[in-house]
């Protein structure tokens, strides 16, 4: 059930207009109808409802918050700011799987959501590429999510600039790099400084770790990437490292006599 409180604010936008306009300071009745371009009628109306939950208090000069009137407001401006951090990821947050990886709406603040589209198809690829190609020669820890030729060339020129990689995937992801990139594969293990692990279970999140960036990326039905998520704060950092330890922990080297590909490590 939802509080009479948050149905109460939010039965009437006007509600919110008056707790605005009465933090910027003591309003009359008639000053608060302009600023808010309603009637008297209605800024009365909405008055007595605020004055009798204590949110504003009447003085000689007008009306003014209380403190509960001034936490309430707070709380609403971060809701609602909540909100439109959340719309703005949609498309990335409506394909993220499970559900309980989700993120705290926190922690996409200041991230970018890049999203296939009828045009542009393989943005969300070619952004994860563009993100391994700029950390190329560092360390670097993915976890494969799908096959894309894009992706595939840039984490190749990170291997081959000397890139500290680690590599996670699955036995779907394994079957399509021995039937399409075998040569590629088998020449990448030769580099010392990667190494591939196979998950025992299906990998459905894509994530790119490196000191200084972060991308979790989305497939769709088809198993390409749909959409994915960049950003760098130490929120969305904490959230992504938690799911890559998890799939790291169900994860084995590769071996040669049971993968057919050279062992590492």
């Amino acid at each position: 059930m939802i509080p009479q409180r948050i149905q109460y604010l939010l039965g009437s936008c006007e509600r919110v207009q008056l707790l605005n306009a009465i933090s910027r300071g003591v309003a009359t009745q008639s000053k608060l109808a302009a600023d808010c371009e309603v009637a008297r009628s209605t800024v009365h109306r909405n008055l007595d409802g605020l004055l009798e939950r204590g949110w504003v208090t009447a003085t000689e000069d007008g009306y003014r918050l209380t403190a509960a009137g001034e936490s309430i407001l707070v709380a609403y401006r971060e809701f609602a700011e909540a909100v439109r951090t959340v719309g703005e990821h949609e498309p990335f947050l409506q394909q993220l799987e499970p559900v309980d990886s989700r993120p705290p709406a926190s922690a996409l603040a200041g991230c970018e959501t890049t999203v296939s589209t009828e045009a542009n198809p393989h943005a969300p690829s070619v952004e994860v590429a563009a993100m391994i190609r700029r950390n190329a020669g560092e360390r670097m820890r993915i976890a494969v999510s799908g096959v894309s030729p894009i992706t595939n060339q840039a984490t190749r020129e990170a291997v081959e600039a000397g890139s500290d990689l680690e590599l996670l995937f699955d036995t779907t992801v394994l079957k399509t790099l021995q039937r399409d990139y075998d040569a590629a594969a088998s020449e990448a293990l030769e580099h010392e400084s990667l190494t591939m692990r196979l998950s025992q279970g299906k990998i459905v999140t894509g994530l790119v770790v490196t000191d200084d960036e972060i991308c979790v990326v989305v497939q769709g039905d088809g198993g390409n990437a749909v959409a994915c998520l960049t950003g760098t704060t130490p929120e969305i950092r904490t959230w992504a490292e938690r799911i890559y330890e998890r799939l790291h922990e169900r994860t084995r080297l590769l071996s040669a006599e049971t993968d057919g590909v050279p062992t590492v490590g």
